[in-house]
């Protein structure tokens, strides 16, 4: 994650030069500061490094040009419940229901269902809600389904399906984003040794969503003489 945080931040200032051009060449161009958050989810508690320079391998006489590069880690499940539930915001309700507890009992969120309802944000809450649920993994329908459960009180059959629809989006979820991961090192690789990727090829490859392929492809584009080489292969469908 630190690692990641840190590319991410590098891709949106090189974005931020590019679309910044002829200003960003001038030797005053400063670059927008970047605050990295990341919202933890989880039920244990966070323990990956929290600056990019623990993570880095060096001799104590250099460490100081190695890159400090912190983030901000926001803990879901360290959150005060309680503070969730009673401060009145569309953030906080939102919070409180993807936070649903295995020990929760019905009567909790019941309490919880009459607090949304009577909320002048009600409407607001479940737009986002079903949002959020299908960000997790769900299908549309199922989260449309879950909220609708959670508005009309059906506290106990919403529990179980939430939970089990959040167990299996999240192993599709750890599948698909692997398979991103691939197409964005496809086409980072070929950046590197090419310039810009066409946009044919660029195309080609996000609507390729097997990941023997993709591996394959991966491994193809480190050795390529040519664009026109992996145009064939992908023609192919190799």
């Amino acid at each position: 994650m630190p690692l990641r945080l840190f590319d991410y931040s590098a891709r949106i200032w090189t974005h931020y030069v590019k679309k910044k051009a002829p200003e960003s060449s001038r030797k005053s161009f400063k670059y927008p500061q970047i605050i990295p958050v990341v919202f933890y989810t989880g039920e244990g508690s966070w323990t990956v490094e929290k600056n990019i320079g623990d993570k880095i391998l060096c001799v104590e006489e250099l460490k100081e040009y190695i890159p400090m590069y912190r983030y901000i880690t926001i803990e879901l499940s360290r959150l005060d419940q309680g503070w969730l539930k009673e401060v009145e915001g569309i953030l906080s309700r939102v919070l409180f229901f993807m936070n649903i507890r295995k020990d929760m009992v019905p009567e909790e969120l019941e309490e919880f269902v009459k607090i949304l309802n009577r909320s002048p944000y009600a409407e607001k809450i479940r737009r986002y809600l079903t949002s959020m649920l299908v960000a997790e993994g769900l299908a549309v329908s199922e989260a449309e389904e879950v909220v609708r459960s959670l508005v009309e009180g059906e506290v106990e059959g919403m529990i179980r399906m939430l939970r089990e629809a959040r167990v299996e989006g999240r192993k599709e979820g750890r599948i698909e984003g692997a398979i991103e991961s691939k197409r964005e090192d496809i086409l980072e690789i070929l950046e590197e040794r090419f310039g810009q990727v066409p946009k044919d090829i660029e195309e080609a490859i996000e609507k390729i969503d097997g990941s023997k392929r993709l591996s394959y492809l991966l491994r193809k584009s480190v050795v390529v003489k040519a664009l026109e080489d992996l145009r064939k292969l992908l023609r192919d469908g190799k």
